[in-house]
């Protein structure tokens, strides 16, 4: 259905404007709400004369649409917003926001009629179109400003976690020297006791050896004694060889289980 509108009617068309309709929507709301008229039909005198009032009208909205167009232009736009360091807002300037600005410079014409190019999710300058009229559409811009207090809030935030992070790391380093530190004392000292129990050892059998050789054994006492004597220097051998196992293998447990790491 081919209809003239008498009105403005959003997301349709401006006054005079020649649209097509779905038959219902035009004969069950437009044409009984006054809001439109046939453009095609029987045509008497009276709606010959409402089609050239209409047509005027038409005229003068476009003028008026004009005349705004030309307003909007010298106004500058700019809001300031919420930003990180790298200009990235926290959230976006959308099309209500946009709205209100131009109703805060006397402009009001529904955030329907704003659209932008691409969503404003960064500081600068940027683009966007206001339809006044559907044959008038003007395009502006808006200079988007970062918050300079947020700004320096998320400067500091981000020094405070550079300097957690190097402190952390030196601390890992610092606990790690010491741990190495600690693990060459412990094998210095392990070495050393080893050596010491191993000397000891070797003494004691080596004295037990001359006296077998320069006194000789004169009676079965002092053999048994003699006997008793190697076996406790043996017996004392395996012991040592055994503490040493023990305390080796806590050690090089611990070394394993530090490498996993």
């Amino acid at each position: 259905m081919e209809l003239i509108l008498t009105e403005d009617v959003p997301n349709l068309g401006s006054l005079g404007d020649t649209v097509q309709v779905k038959s219902g929507y035009g004969r069950n709301f437009l044409i009984p709400k006054g809001k439109a008229l046939l453009a095609k039909g029987k045509e008497s005198k009276e709606l010959r004369h409402r089609v050239e009032y209409i047509k005027k009208l038409r005229e003068g909205k476009i003028e008026l649409a004009k005349e705004q167009a030309t307003r909007l232009k010298s106004i500058n736009l700019e809001v300031v917003r919420k930003a990180g360091s790298e200009g990235k807002l926290f959230g976006s300037v959308s099309n209500r926001d946009l709205n209100e600005l131009l109703k805060d410079n006397n402009f009001d014409f529904g955030r329907r009629a704003i659209s932008i190019n691409t969503p404003i999710r960064s500081v600068g300058t940027h683009e966007f179109n206001v339809r006044i009229h559907s044959e008038v559409v003007q395009s502006l811009k808006i200079k988007v400003i970062a918050d300079k207090e947020n700004i320096k809030q998320a400067e500091k935030s981000d020094e405070n976690k550079k300097d957690l992070k190097d402190k952390d790391t030196e601390d890992i380093e610092v606990k790690n020297e010491k741990e190495e530190e600690q693990d060459i004392k412990l094998e210095k000292s392990f070495k050393e006791k080893q050596e010491l129990k191993e000397s000891n050892a070797s003494k004691e059998k080596q004295d037990v050896k001359e006296r077998k050789e320069t006194k000789g054994i004169k009676n079965p006492k002092e053999k048994v004694q003699s006997k008793k004597v190697l076996e406790s220097v043996e017996n004392n051998e395996i012991k040592e060889k055994q503490e040493l196992k023990e305390d080796k293998e806590p050690k090089e447990k611990q070394k394993k289980n530090k490498k996993s790491i």
